[in-house]
């Protein structure tokens, strides 16, 4: 089956300073990339690989909000806690590593 850009939901995608983040449903995302294509084509060549993989435990949804806590956050390559460690080092909330 090929895979186009209009098959994937945009929230796959996540731009931080480090770069372009493409979410999967295992452990890691894959990230970050300097352009949103080659984002793409690594979820791409991810999903025609882990077709029959088992997957993570979706993200906890309370009235359409997604519940992440990056402090908490055990994957190793998470780009919701790269996007919230951003936003938080701009906001001056946290001090960087």
């Amino acid at each position: 089956m090929a895979w186009q850009i209009s098959d994937f939901r945009s929230e796959r995608f996540i731009q931080t300073e480090l770069g372009w983040y493409a979410r999967t449903r295992e452990n890691k995302d894959l990230g970050p990339f300097v352009e949103l294509a080659l984002a793409e084509q690594a979820l791409t060549r991810h999903i025609q690989e882990s077709q029959h993989t088992v997957f993570r435990n979706p993200i906890d949804v309370l009235h359409g909000v997604a519940i992440h806590d990056y402090s908490h956050c055990n994957r190793s390559n998470c780009a919701i806690c790269a996007e919230a460690q951003e936003a938080a080092l701009r906001s001056g909330l946290r001090k960087a590593s």
